[in-house]
C-alpha cells in the first residue's frame, strides 16, 4: 500500500521536475546567439592593468570614507562608522 502511494508522489514530483526544466528552457532560449567571443588573455591583461591603476577620484572618496569614519568614531555612532 505504502509502496503505490511513494511511486505516486516519486512520478508527481518528476512531473513537476520535468515542467520546471522545459519552463526554464522556454524562458532562456534566446540567449545562446548573444555570446560574446572570447577575449584574448594579453588584451585582458592589458585592460586589467590599465583599469587597477587608482586614480584621483579613488584618493579622494577615500580620504572623505576616513573622515566620515572619523567623524562617527568621535561622535559615537556606529551607523556613521559602517556607512563609512
Amino acid at each position: 500500500m505504502f509502496g503505490k502511494v511513494i511511486n505516486s508522489l516519486v512520478n508527481a514530483c518528476k512531473r513537476r521536475c520535468i515542467k520546471a526544466t522545459t519552463g526554464w528552457k522556454k524562458a532562456t532560449a534566446g540567449w545562446r546567439p548573444y555570446l560574446e567571443q572570447t577575449v584574448p588573455l594579453e588584451e585582458l591583461d592589458a585592460s586589467m592593468m590599465s583599469a587597477s591603476i587608482p586614480s584621483f577620484g579613488y584618493f579622494f572618496m577615500l580620504l572623505l570614507s576616513a573622515v566620515i569614519a572619523s567623524f562617527g568614531l568621535l561622535s559615537n555612532s556606529a551607523p556613521a562608522i559602517i556607512g563609512a
